[in-house]
C-alpha cells in the first residue's frame, strides 16, 4: 500500500517549488472552516493529530516523488517516520488511520498489492577498474534472488556494520522473503534498513539484533476498518 498526500500537487507544490530539486519550505494553507479541519479539531487527541499531519508533510515533502509516502527503498513504514523525524513510531500508527479516514491521506496505488506488475531488481555491485578505484554497477535481474549467508555476511562486511548474516536470512526465511505485507526486491535495501534501525535500537554493537517487529501500515489501516 502506498500512502500519498491528498492534492499535493495542487495545494502544496507551488511556482517556487517546482523550480527546486529539494524542498526547504511547505506552503500550508491557513484555511480552518473545511469539514475535515473541524474534524481534527474535534478530534480527543487533536493537538497530536495536527502534529503528525505536519510531519508527514515534511516527511513527504523530501521523498523522490514529492507528495508521495514511498522512499528509494519502498514504501515507508511507521519506523522510517521515527527515523527520519525523531517522532515515535507509535504515535505516527495511532494517528495515521485517522488521516486516512478523512482522506487528508489517499492509497495511491490503486489496485491490490498482489496484482501490481513486479519492477526488476536493481543490483548494484562495486569492483575495481584498472586504475584500482572502485566503480558501481548496475545490474537488471528479472526475478529475485534470495542471498546466502555468504552473499549477506560480505556485504555486512564491505558496508562495516554489525548485522548477524544468519540472524538476517533465518528472518526472513521465515517470513517467506517479505517486507511488511510485500516481497522483497532487494535484500542489499533490508539490509541497509536493518543497519539503520540497529544504529538506533542497538546497545550491543558486538553483534547484529534483529530488528524490533512492527506492524505494517496496511496492518494497521486493516484493524481499523474492522474495528
Amino acid at each position: 500500500m502506498t500512502l500519498s498526500i491528498k492534492n499535493w500537487d495542487s495545494v502544496y507544490e507551488k511556482a517556487d517549488t517546482r523550480k527546486c530539486k529539494d524542498m526547504k519550505w511547505i506552503a500550508v494553507p491557513t484555511k480552518m472552516d473545511g469539514l475535515r479541519f473541524k474534524k481534527i479539531a474535534a478530534h480527543k487527541d487533536k493537538y497530536k493529530v495536527f502534529s503528525c499531519w505536519i510531519l508527514l508533510l515534511q516527511i513527504a515533502s523530501k521523498m523522490p516523488e514529492r507528495g508521495v509516502l514511498k522512499s528509494e527503498l519502498g514504501d515507508l513504514t511507521f519506523e522510517d517516520m521515527e527515523l527520519m523525524t525523531g517522532f515515535p513510531a507509535d504515535g505516527f500508527k495511532l494517528i495515521l488511520p485517522f488521516l486516512v479516514q478523512i482522506q487528508w491521506i489517499t492509497d495511491s496505488s490503486g489496485d491490490h498489492p498482489d496484482s501490481i506488475p513486479k519492477k526488476q531488481e536493481i543490483i548494484l555491485t562495486t569492483r575495481q577498474d584498472n586504475t584500482g578505484h572502485n566503480k558501481t554497477i548496475q545490474t537488471k535481474s528479472k526475478n529475485f534472488q534470495k542471498p546466502t549467508i555468504e552473499e549477506v555476511y560480505n556485504y555486512c562486511v564491505q558496508r562495516k556494520n554489525t548485522i548477524n548474516a544468519e540472524t538476517f536470512v533465518a528472518h526472513y526465511e521465515a517470513n517467506g522473503w517479505k517486507v511488511g505485507s510485500n516481497k522483497m526486491k532487494n535484500w542489499k535495501a533490508a539490509v541497509v534498513t536493518w543497519e539503520a534501525r540497529n544504529n538506533k535500537f542497538s546497545n550491543n554493537t558486538s553483534r547484529g539484533i534483529e530488528p524490533p517487529k512492527s506492524e505494517s501500515i496496511a496492518d494497521v489501516l486493516e484493524q481499523q476498518r474492522n474495528r
